[in-house]
């Protein structure tokens, strides 16, 4: 039985087994039987942070995939989707959704102010009362960026019932909240869940209560500006 041989092409992204692309199918054509399960190598140099794909952490991969998937159009461009380039896919887009990626500032303005009455000055004064963090978790979206990926400005959270703008949430808790079906009643049970339950730390009890309380004031802070 063959066995792997080291790959020689250290500047190249990982692709399977320790091997970059190339070394992994000549070595597989030639009859190597490939271990089962083999670690991943990370070989971007940021060791402590997990690794994603080709040889990338999460923060690379994220920065670099599109250069992993060619067009069919345009070979030597970088990938959009759909097996096209930017050029290509923007000129076959909609028009809503060009006009989306060319100004974004201005097509969130137009969703603020269709489905919550407020305007881009509105929004980034709530945000700025919130100190620029979430009003559940205190994170920046820098510290909230999912899986340390993505960074996403912080999301506009209403009351469905009465349609008025609460705060602004980081992408978690703003789904938390829904998966909870923002039901205060359900959420203090799970508060009591965590603090009292067997095998919970009982004395974090007052600390949340008053974090809660604290948490209170400053969301009814960050809602004031609307009602001048």
């Amino acid at each position: 039985m063959k066995t792997v041989d080291a790959c020689q092409h250290k500047d190249r992204p990982h692709y399977a087994h320790g091997l970059c692309r190339s070394c992994y199918f000549r070595q597989r054509n030639a009859g190597v039987v490939f271990p089962k399960k083999v670690p991943p190598v990370v070989t971007c140099g940021h060791a402590d942070i997990p690794h994603q794909g080709f040889g990338l952490c999460e923060r690379c991969y994220a920065k670099h995939r599109r250069f992993f998937v060619r067009p069919t159009c345009h070979p030597e461009r970088p990938h959009r989707t759909r097996g096209l380039c930017d050029e290509c896919y923007l000129a076959q887009a909609p028009q809503a959704v060009v006009d989306k990626l060319k100004d974004p500032e201005r097509n969130y303005a137009r969703t603020l102010s269709t489905r919550y009455g407020i305007t881009l000055d509105d929004y980034y004064e709530i945000v700025a009362v919130q100190g620029g963090r979430c009003a559940i978790c205190r994170k920046t979206p820098q510290e909230a960026r999912t899986k340390g990926l993505t960074v996403r400005r912080l999301s506009l959270d209403h009351d469905h019932e009465t349609g008025r703008v609460r705060g602004t949430l980081c992408s978690d808790c703003n789904v938390a909240l829904g998966l909870f079906g923002d039901d205060p009643e359900i959420l203090m049970k799970a508060v009591a869940y965590l603090c009292l339950s067997p095998g919970s730390n009982g004395s974090r009890l007052g600390r949340v209560e008053a974090e809660i309380t604290k948490m209170y004031a400053e969301l009814e802070q960050a809602v004031e500006p609307l009602d001048d």
